[in-house]
């Protein structure tokens, strides 16, 4: 079995499905931790980061072992940025025809 936590990205960790409209997907140089922050919103506010399995798997120093990392990857929740990729698609989309 392949460990996803050793994975580069938040959305192969987590197994993320929503990929379009994701910031952390359209910006994937930029660690996913790093885009919520620049948001500047409530993941901001309330240290959602600091708390999310991706953000803890990427430390140095980690606490977690790998077999309390497998578990909670198990029974993980949300992406903390699923909810802002879910939003933008919603979000009416603007065609621009072309001129004849």
């Amino acid at each position: 079995m392949v460990k996803r936590w050793l994975a580069t990205h938040c959305w192969e960790i987590t197994n993320c499905q929503v990929k379009e409209g994701c910031p952390a997907f359209m910006q994937p140089d930029v660690p996913c931790w790093d885009v919520a922050r620049a948001l500047n919103d409530y993941r901001r506010i309330y240290g959602i980061c600091e708390d999310c399995i991706v953000y803890l798997t990427k430390q140095e120093n980690s606490i977690l072992s790998p077999q309390d990392i497998e578990t909670i990857l198990a029974r993980k929740g949300v992406c903390p940025l699923e909810d802002e990729a879910r939003e933008h698609l919603r979000q009416p989309r603007i065609q621009l025809q072309a001129q004849a």
